[in-house]
């Protein structure tokens, strides 16, 4: 990977001003990227995508990233300043793309989410369809003692297994910072979410405060 000359990020910017906001950094990368498609950049998990696009902006804007981010129970503003170097988590050995899981009879094999899934599901009425079909793409083959079943047939529990691999494989996906700051109501800001944003630039931050943080 590369970094842009203005007159790239220009051209790739507005390549991506039609898309959603989830495929908007593709463009970027695959300009930043000439061996890449933007099918192939598409296809990266979403935890390298934003790697990807978190070195790209360092070499592009510098390390310090000077962020945002509102509480959702009050809508009081934190800013706060962070390095890029923070924001690295350690890359793991196992490839996102052929991931399995064995137990209880169960075997799974599956891979971690990327950007066309998350294109393929932006349309589903609700959260549940969402959630089976992501699980539908992402399961490649299971297995229930030896006999092949399809991936709406798994138990919770199984599910539940899966997405916990699947966050362990590719921990760059759900990146999160604690504050230690605190609202005017004095709740204290527990954790930011960082994704990426409309460019290079541009990190989406969302907070929650602590007495919201709980099931996280």
């Amino acid at each position: 990977m590369n970094s842009l000359s203005a007159a790239q990020m220009l051209d790739a910017w507005e390549q991506g001003l039609a898309e959603p906001a989830y495929r908007r950094a593709l463009p970027l990368l695959a300009a930043a990227s000439p061996d890449f498609s933007i099918d192939a950049v598409e296809a990266l998990s979403i935890g390298e995508r934003d790697r990807w696009l978190l070195t790209l902006r360092e070499w592009m804007f510098g390390s310090r990233l000077v962020s945002i981010a509102n509480c959702s129970e009050c809508e009081e503003r934190l800013e706060w300043a962070a390095d890029t170097a923070d924001l690295y988590v350690e890359r793991p050995t196992e490839p996102t793309d052929s991931l399995s899981l064995e137990t209880e009879g169960y075997r799974i094999d599956f891979r971690a989410p990327n950007t066309g899934d998350l294109a393929a599901i932006a349309g589903c009425a609700d959260i549940t369809t969402a959630h089976s079909n992501l699980l539908e793409r992402c399961v490649l083959k299971a297995e229930f003692e030896s006999h092949e079943i399809p991936a709406a047939q798994l138990p919770n529990e199984i599910v539940t297994a899966i997405a916990r691999r699947m966050a362990e494989a590719d921990p760059q996906a759900d990146l999160k910072l604690r504050t230690g700051r605190h609202c005017s109501t004095l709740s204290p800001f527990s954790g930011v979410r960082l994704t990426p944003g409309q460019n290079a630039s541009c990190w989406r931050c969302t907070c929650w405060p602590a007495h919201t943080a709980g099931a996280r």
